[in-house]
């Protein structure tokens, strides 16, 4: 068995980060919108 190249473990790594990349992101869009920046509902000190 010859040893993995580094673009499979690039993959599998990959494939193990991304579906919690994508949720993450996900409950941030959720939470803030399109706009990660701030909540046009929330004032400077970020109180809503």
């Amino acid at each position: 068995m010859k040893t993995p190249s580094t673009l499979t473990i690039i993959n599998t790594i990959l494939m193990g980060i991304i579906p919690y990349a994508v949720y993450f992101l996900n409950k941030k869009i959720k939470k803030y919108g399109a706009q990660p920046w701030g909540n046009p509902n929330e004032d400077e000190k970020g109180n809503p």
